[in-house]
C-alpha cells in the first residue's frame, strides 16, 4: 500500500478539521558549500565564480545534497508512524539557497503526498553584522531559478509562493531569535485554523528559538544544532486561546522576548486578517 505521511484523523471521523491532529517540524538545512570540509562539484566553493557572485548565499555542498535525501526519508518516516489518514503538508523555507535546496529535496522525497513549498522571507538568516559583516549587503540571495540543482523538478522552486518580510538591518541575535519564534508560532496557529501540517526549513537559530517555546522545552536553549538538525512533533489538540494570548503566553513562559514579541504577534495577526 502507498505510504502515508503527515496526516490528520481518519476521513470517517466526525471531528471537524479544527480538531484534527496536526504534525509540524523545524529543520536546519543540510551542509552548506562553504563549510570547512565541504566540496561543491568536487571543488572548494569559495574558489568558484559562484562564490564571487553570491558570497552570502552558499548552496548545499555535494554531501549536503545527499544528506538532504536522508532528511526527507526521516520526515516521511515520522509521518508514516504518526499518520491516521491523509492531509496536505506545506514546506516553508528560508529564502537562502541552502534552505531552498534542502526544502526542494524534502518535497520530492514526499512524493505521493499533497505537498507544496513556500518561501518565507521572515525565516532568513540573522540580518546584521554578526553574519553579514559591518556593511549591509546590496544583494544577499540569488534569483530562485539559480537555486535549481540537477535532479530537481524546477516547478517546485519556481512556483513557490514568496511571503513574509525581509528583516531590518542591523539585526542582532536576540532580535533574530524573537523573529524566528514569532514566525514559528504563527505557523503553528495557522496549521490549526486551515487544517494543514507544516515543516519549516531554516537556520540553526530558528530551530533553537522554536524549540525554546515548546512547552516541553520552555526556557531551555539548545547549545548547538548540526546540519539537518530538526524536531518533529504532533499537535493533538489545537489551542483554544486567541493567537495573541497564546503566543504571548508561550513567549513569557520561555522568558525570552517579553512585550516586544507580544506586539509583533499582534501586528502579524492584523496583517493576516487584512490580506
Amino acid at each position: 500500500p502507498a505510504p502515508r505521511a503527515f496526516a490528520g484523523m481518519p476521513s470517517s471521523s466526525k471531528r471537524s478539521s479544527r480538531e484534527q491532529e496536526r504534525l509540524f517540524g523545524v529543520m536546519r538545512h543540510a551542509e552548506r558549500a562553504d563549510g570547512p570540509f565541504a566540496f561543491y562539484g568536487g571543488m572548494r566553493w569559495t574558489k568558484t565564480e559562484d562564490y564571487s557572485n553570491w558570497p552570502h548565499d552558499p548552496p548545499l555542498s555535494d554531501e549536503g545534497m545527499v544528506a538532504a535525501q536522508d532528511l526527507a526519508r526521516q520526515v516521511r518516516s515520522f509521518g508514516e508512524e504518526k499518520s491516521r489518514g491523509s492531509s496536505p503538508i506545506v514546506v516553508v523555507t528560508s529564502p537562502y539557497s541552502r534552505c531552498v535546496q534542502t526544502a526542494a529535496v524534502v518535497c520530492q522525497g514526499l512524493a505521493g503526498v499533497k505537498v507544496r513549498m513556500m518561501v518565507d522571507l521572515s525565516l532568513g538568516e540573522i540580518y546584521g553584522p554578526q553574519v553579514m559583516g559591518s556593511t549591509e549587503p546590496q544583494t544577499v540571495t540569488r534569483p530562485m531559478e539559480q537555486m535549481i540543482r540537477e535532479g530537481f523538478k524546477p516547478s517546485i522552486v519556481t512556483q513557490a509562493k514568496i511571503v513574509g518580510k525581509w528583516p531590518t538591518w542591523p539585526e542582532d541575535l536576540k532580535m533574530a531569535r524573537q523573529r524566528f519564534a514569532v514566525r514559528f508560532l504563527t505557523y503553528l496557529k495557522r496549521s490549526s485554523s486551515v487544517g494543514r501540517n507544516f515543516l519549516l526549513v531554516t537556520h540553526a537559530d530558528c530551530v533553537v528559538s522554536a524549540l525554546s517555546v515548546m512547552p516541553s522545552h520552555a526556557g531551555q536553549v539548545a547549545a548547538r544544532v548540526d546540519y539537518g538538525g530538526m524536531f518533529l512533533a504532533n499537535q493533538v489538540k489545537p489551542p483554544s486561546e486567541s493567537m495573541v494570548h497564546k503566543v504571548g503566553g508561550l513567549l513569557k513562559g520561555a522568558a525570552c522576548f517579553g512585550k516586544a514579541a507580544h506586539e509583533q504577534v499582534r501586528r502579524e495577526k492584523q496583517e493576516e486578517e487584512e490580506e
